[in-house]
C-alpha cells in the first residue's frame, strides 16, 4: 500500500495536482507524520519526485497502461469518445474505446468530462 500511495503522490506532483515547488510539500510533513506507513509512502514519493525525471513518473503505473500519456491528452481522447457517442449513440463503441485507452485509474476523468458535456449540451438524450 505504501508503495502504491507513494507512486500516486509522486504522479500527482508530476501532473501538477500537488505543488511541490522547492520541495515544500515534503518539507511540511518531514517529522510531522505519526503513521509509519504514511511516512513510508511520503518517503517513496519524495524519492520518485526528486529523481527529476517526470517521464519516468509518467510510466510509474507500468508500461502496459496508457497512463504514461499526459493527463491533457487522455482528457482530450475522452472528449473525442464522448462526441463520437453523441453523434452515433453506439454504446458498444464507447465501451470498446474506453477499454482501448486502458486507464482504469483515470475513469473519473471520463465521468467528469461526460457531465461537463451534458451540462453544455443540456440535452435529454443523455438523461434517459
Amino acid at each position: 500500500f505504501c508503495n502504491f500511495l507513494g507512486k500516486f503522490i509522486a504522479r500527482s506532483i508530476a501532473d501538477k495536482c500537488i505543488d511541490n515547488a522547492d520541495g515544500k510539500y515534503f518539507g511540511k510533513y518531514k517529522g510531522n507524520v505519526k503513521c509509519p506507513k504514511m511516512q513510508a509512502a511520503l518517503d517513496k514519493a519524495e524519492t520518485l519526485a526528486s529523481m527529476g525525471d517526470f517521464y519516468f513518473l509518467n510510466n510509474v503505473w507500468n508500461a502496459q497502461s496508457s497512463g504514461f500519456r499526459p493527463v491533457r491528452e487522455l482528457a482530450d481522447r475522452m472528449n473525442i469518445i464522448i462526441h463520437e457517442y453523441y453523434d452515433s449513440g453506439d454504446v458498444d463503441e464507447i465501451i470498446r474505446c474506453l477499454k482501448e485507452l486502458n486507464v482504469p485509474h483515470f475513469i473519473h476523468e471520463f465521468v467528469y468530462e461526460l457531465m461537463d458535456f451534458c451540462l453544455d449540451k443540456n440535452t435529454e438524450r443523455f438523461y434517459t
